[in-house]
């Protein structure tokens, strides 16, 4: 089955920089949740608490010590 993040459109690509600017922008937005989605195209998916994962990732270490190769 291999890796599963649910959320490959945001944390999956060929460079680190692309994924360092979405997330960026989901950390960053001033947008309503639903709105940022949209524009990020990320799936609105039932479970996940999208303002907890904002503000865990606010709170967080730097963004590129989480960047690994697969």
């Amino acid at each position: 089955m291999g890796i599963k993040t649910s959320r490959d459109e945001i944390v999956i690509d060929f460079s680190s920089e692309p994924i360092l600017k979405r997330v960026e922008t989901f950390k960053n937005s001033n947008l309503p949740n639903l709105e940022l989605c949209n524009e990020l195209g990320i799936p609105m998916k039932k479970g996940w608490n999208i303002t907890s994962a904002r503000a865990m990732l606010q709170n967080g270490a730097e963004l590129q010590t989480y960047i690994r190769r697969i």
